[in-house]
This record gives structure tokens, sequence and C-alpha cells, in this order.
């Protein structure tokens, strides 16, 4: 059994087969918007979250939808892939704050 840090090599060839998921289209996106907290408008922030499930692990990402960019890509056993997307947005939402 391979590392915990390691992929299986025949897991890596299923990965290399996979396509990307399909561009969505996407809006221009302004810098202000208004906010449901209380007065004023502030920053918006779109991330995408995925999770490719494995047989014995989890990958979460966690990218920016408009460049592609992955912000997190982190491997977890399973059932923690609702705190590791969590911790990842939350990371990236504070990179964001003054």
């Amino acid at each position: 059994m391979p590392d915990d840090d390691e992929y299986d090599p025949a897991a890596l060839s299923v990965l290399a087969r996979m396509e990307p998921p399909r561009r969505r289209p996407t809006a221009h996106i302004e810098g202000l918007y208004l906010v449901e907290d209380g007065p004023g408008s502030s920053t918006r922030l779109e991330l995408v979250v995925q999770v490719l499930v494995g047989l014995e692990r989890s990958t979460v990402i966690v990218a920016d939808p408009i460049t592609g960019r992955a912000l997190a890509n982190e491997v977890v056993p399973h059932g923690s892939e609702p705190g590791a997307a969590a911790a990842a947005v939350e990371a990236a939402v504070r990179e964001w704050l003054p």
C-alpha cells in the first residue's frame, strides 16, 4: 500500500485519463456588491470546490473559477472532505480581508 502522501500508480493512470471539467461561462465580476449583513458593500469572492473521491481517500480542490488556479489541493481520508473544503475556503477569504 502506498504512503498517505502518494497515489497508487493505477489511480494516477485513471486521473490522467479524466477530462477536465467543462469550463463554465462566467460573467464579469464587479468589485463591490451589496451585502445583507449591514450597510455598505463588499468584495465578491467566487470559489469552486471539487472533491475527487478515491477508493481509499479523497482529493479536495478549491479553485478560482475565473483563472482556474487551484488555491488548495489536499488529499484527506474519507469523511474529512467537508472540513478540508471549509478550511481552504476560510484561508481564501482571510487573504481577501484587510
